[in-house]
């Protein structure tokens, strides 16, 4: 078991953060494995202990420009989780897993990443990719961290 999330990290209150996660959890990775939905989460939470660049607390990572392309808007996820509602069982699916991230009752499958992507249809992968190491892959996504 992991360590609960510094209080630090979601100001205000765990409701608005938790929703930010699992909408960004749901429009990144609704289509993956639930420990790929889980690494994700935990590319959140590593982003926001190591508040910087990224931001300062879980919403803000969320919504860090251009960082999870489901926010944003010219991404066809983006109108998807503007109208994603609990009736969903992805979304609340994606609810469970990042209160188990949030909480620390999910272990981090990726081993510490603060990025990843999707390969394109070709292999392809971001620019950005080579300056950090490769940690793992779940489902269709790469995870990252670190210097390379």
């Amino acid at each position: 078991m992991g360590k609960p999330i510094a209080s630090a990290l979601v100001p205000g209150g765990v409701v608005e953060h938790l929703d930010l996660m699992a909408k960004t959890i749901f429009g990144e990775a609704r289509g993956e494995p639930l420990d790929g939905q889980a690494g994700v989460g935990w590319v959140i939470r590593n982003r926001a202990e190591h508040f910087g660049w990224w931001g300062v607390d879980i919403k803000s990572v969320c919504l860090k420009r251009l960082q999870f392309s489901c926010w944003n808007e010219n991404d066809p996820n983006s109108a998807v989780i503007k109208a994603a509602n609990l009736d969903q069982p992805m979304l609340l699916q994606c609810m469970g897993v990042a209160a188990l991230v949030l909480s620390g009752a999910a272990l981090d499958p990726t081993g510490g990443a603060t990025s990843y992507f999707r390969p394109g249809p070709n292999g392809e992968k971001p620019d950005w990719a080579d300056s950090l190491k490769f940690l793992t892959a779940i489902g269709n996504h790469m995870f990252y961290g670190g210097p390379r």
